[in-house]
């Protein structure tokens, strides 16, 4: 993670921005009047993501934008948290192999494809 390089100081802020695509649809030529939410979580103190892995930071992220989701009644927390649910089972069949780390939130490296990692 990029975060790892960094040599400052500073938290890491979980924020969620909920609405926006209902505001501005990907293929409407012009945002529509809708609410949108943006809120923000608890900071990760340094310290406290300094001393994680790649994987469990990102997983603990991941976690806090979801109830952020739940907090605001987000019609996207359910399926966030059945997708979390559902890689963290696959993960837990799956032997841990090492990842790359643009793979922690399933993206694919260059060159790489379904087939080869």
């Amino acid at each position: 993670m990029i975060l790892r390089r960094t040599k400052t100081q500073v938290p890491i802020v979980p924020v969620i921005i909920d609405g926006a695509f209902d505001a501005w649809p990907r293929k409407a030529r012009f945002p529509r009047p809708r609410p949108i939410r943006m809120v923000f979580g608890r900071p990760i103190p340094p310290a406290e993501w300094r001393a994680l892995p790649p994987e469990e930071l990102a997983g603990r992220i991941r976690s806090e934008l979801v109830a952020l989701q739940e907090q605001v009644k987000s019609v996207h927390a359910a399926e966030s948290r059945k997708r979390i649910a559902e890689e963290d089972a696959k993960a837990a069949v799956a032997p841990a192999k090492g990842k790359r780390h643009g793979r922690i939130f399933g993206m694919k490296g260059r060159g790489e494809s379904e087939g080869n990692p």
